[in-house]
């Protein structure tokens, strides 16, 4: 169903392309995954930024993610190689080119969480430690004032 261009759904809806954004980050310089594996490996982590037609027809998913890995192939930002297997079958194999991407800030935006989440952890023990600390202080005056007055 269309939606208006004046309409609240079209002004919130993103213009990242969030898709093109987890490949990246999915993908390292030093190993090489198929689309086979990309697929998977989205479907797991982050199945909700793929249209949802795509995700329930499989043949569609891989088209279309074979659409945004080529455009950033393209793009120099994936690097493609056609291997061929053990058993003498070619696959295509892809790996993050490491240059900069195209969406600077919804990497910022994706990865920020991410890299923070650890550091909030070891905040939010720091101050249990802290209030465990303030309650053994009260303690200790408390002591003091009943053993010195």
């Amino acid at each position: 169903m269309p939606i208006d261009t004046d309409s609240d759904e079209w002004e919130n809806g993103h213009r990242f392309d969030w898709t093109a954004v987890h490949i990246r980050s999915i993908l390292s310089e030093d190993e090489a995954m198929t689309l086979d594996e990309i697929a998977d490996e989205l479907l797991e982590q982050k199945p909700d930024i793929i249209p949802k037609t795509m995700r329930e027809d499989e043949r569609a998913l891989k088209t279309y993610l074979y659409r945004v890995l080529e455009r950033q192939s393209r793009r120099d930002l994936v690097e493609d190689r056609a291997v061929t297997e053990s058993d003498g079958t070619v696959e295509i194999y892809y790996a993050n080119s490491g240059k900069p991407g195209v969406f600077p800030l919804a990497e910022i935006i994706d990865n920020f969480p991410r890299r923070f989440s650890k550091l909030e952890k070891e905040l939010e023990s720091t101050d249990d430690e802290v209030n465990e600390l303030e309650g053994r202080l009260t303690q200790l005056e408390y002591q003091f004032r009943e053993e010195h007055w």
